[in-house]
């Protein structure tokens, strides 16, 4: 059985969770977008990054994410 769907952002790709949250880049956008693992919804506002994200990594500290669009990789603060 599915959940309901959760809107993020435009052509949602690269997914990485955390223990608290999933991370959904949104290529279209050139956004990332929090979801809460318990709650199912999106938390706080998407984050803006360089144009079309793709893969995603989470770590301790940190969340990474490729930029296709300009080849750079943005350090995100959670």
């Amino acid at each position: 059985m599915f959940g309901e769907p959760i809107s993020v952002g435009g052509r949602p790709g690269g997914i990485d969770a955390g223990t608290e949250t999933v991370w959904v880049a949104n290529s279209a956008d050139g956004t990332v977008s929090r979801i809460g693992i318990e709650s199912g919804e999106t938390v706080g506002d998407s984050i803006s990054v360089p144009p079309d994200p793709g893969a995603i990594a989470v770590g301790e500290e940190a969340v990474w994410v490729a930029g296709n669009g300009d080849g750079t990789v943005t350090r995100i603060e959670p």
